[in-house]
């Protein structure tokens, strides 16, 4: 099945909202059977969303960033194993393995992200030195932002951009 223009914009979305918690870390809407579920509600297979959740949740469990260790990404993995489930109509299982080089992808682009970042640093200790907590606060958000946003783009071009026309 092909993904629409639409449900493209809503799988983006929905990756912008869960890349916020993913930096925040409040409410785990970037585990995988989170994000799987609510791909499964915007392409209108959440019997597919949950199944591709729970295998891809059960691969990603135990996967934490430890030290210098930073393991692929789990928000990028629970929604791009539904969406190869579900334009492929293969299992959750053989979607899962497929998924991994976007899980890695938005890996790389999290590394990227956290070692620009450290070029904010200044700005922030700047701006902590005079009390300026707007300036400081509008760092902070700009940074969780740019990377939301580029979970976004990241899920838009892999869902929906990218797909071939059969």
């Amino acid at each position: 099945m092909q993904i629409t223009l639409g449900q493209g914009i809503m799988l983006a979305l929905v990756a912008f909202i869960c890349g916020i918690d993913s930096n925040m870390e409040s409410f785990f809407w970037f585990r995988p059977l989170v994000t799987a579920f609510f791909a499964g509600i915007v392409l209108g297979d959440v019997q597919l969303g949950l199944a591709a959740g729970a295998v891809a949740e059960l691969s990603y469990l135990g996967l934490l960033t430890v030290g210098g260790t930073v393991p692929p990404d789990p928000l990028t993995a629970g929604i791009m194993t539904t969406v190869i489930a579900y334009t492929t109509g293969q299992s959750a299982e053989a979607a899962l393995g497929m998924s991994l080089p976007f899980a890695l992808l938005a890996q790389w682009m999290g590394i990227i992200c956290n070692t620009t970042f450290a070029g904010f640093l200044k700005p922030l200790d700047d701006a902590a030195a005079k009390a300026d907590t707007k300036k400081f606060a509008s760092i902070v958000i700009f940074g969780l932002l740019l990377k939301a946003a580029l979970y976004g783009v990241l899920i838009f071009l892999s869902a929906y951009a990218l797909q071939t026309q059969i």
